[in-house]
């Protein structure tokens, strides 16, 4: 593989892990962990992703990725309130899978349209403030509530990165739920254009190519504010040198997210002490 591309750092020692901090949220769509301390890395269901496919470990129906302008706005498509809810589904859910063993899905008669419409979720949960497991979706192939649940029993039992959450544990775990807007497909003309058209602290980016897949969320312009380092760290997600850009058969998609987050229970309760 030739040179790095001028406009693109030429990251080395990435695979390290930090001790210390929170780290950096980002998510690896195989698994595969480069570039940043990923002590807050993701981890997303494998599978078959394509842009009009999905990457929901339950598949489903296919949903066209969409690129209008209208969608490269900041996400501000649930209310508190909606949100709120999303984190009661996720909290519940999580409680009926890791101490009772059982599976729970929510009623969608008794929730607003927008949870019920299909839509994509991570969910993060960290718990004594240590990351202990997230997953997510790219696309919406299942109702929003029904994702949101799903996601929060998978980060909390099936991240192969960690052991799955105990019942004593789950006082001490905290919520976070990012909602994904669609995946938006990315023109440029070359690496220079590509880096003026994403968006610090707003667009999160997926880089394909073949079977590699790498994806940040936006949250993480916060520890890498450099729209040059953060492309590369995402071509490092997956397994690629920064350079991928400047392959012709390389997609880059964006999307913009709205994250909710909820405390740890005990933590709440000794804030109310």
């Amino acid at each position: 593989m030739g040179a790095a591309s001028p406009g693109l750092p030429q990251l080395r020692g990435y695979g390290r892990r930090s001790s210390a901090g929170r780290g950096v949220r980002g998510c690896s769509l195989y698994g595969i962990r480069y570039g940043v301390n990923d002590e807050r890395a993701c981890w997303l269901c494998d599978g078959h992703w394509s842009p009009s496919a999905g990457s929901s470990c339950e598949g489903g129906e296919a949903v066209n990725a969409r690129g209008t302008e209208e969608n490269r706005q900041q996400v501000e498509y649930l209310s508190p309130a909606e949100g709120e809810m999303l984190l009661e589904i996720a909290r519940r859910s999580l409680e009926e899978a890791v101490r009772h063993g059982r599976e729970w899905r929510p009623d969608l008669a008794q929730l607003p349209p927008k949870l019920q419409d299909p839509g994509a979720s991570f969910v993060t949960l960290h718990t004594h403030g240590q990351l202990h497991g997230c997953i997510g979706t790219v696309a919406p192939v299942r109702p929003l509530a029904v994702d949101v649940a799903a996601n929060a029993v998978s980060a909390a039992l099936n991240d192969p990165r960690f052991p799955p959450l105990r019942p004593a544990e789950l006082p001490y775990t905290a919520i976070e739920v990012s909602v994904l807007s669609p995946m938006q497909p990315l023109a440029y003309e070359d690496v220079e254009d590509l880096i003026a058209k994403v968006r610090p602290g707003i667009d999160g980016v997926l880089v394909k190519r073949g079977w590699h897949r790498g994806l940040l969320l936006p949250q993480v312009w916060e520890q890498i504010p450099s729209p040059q380092e953060f492309l590369a760290h995402v071509a490092l997600k997956a397994g690629l040198m920064p350079d991928v850009y400047e392959e012709p058969d390389t997609e880059v998609y964006i999307f913009q997210v709205q994250s909710f987050e909820q405390s740890a229970p005990a933590a709440s309760a000794a804030a109310h002490k």
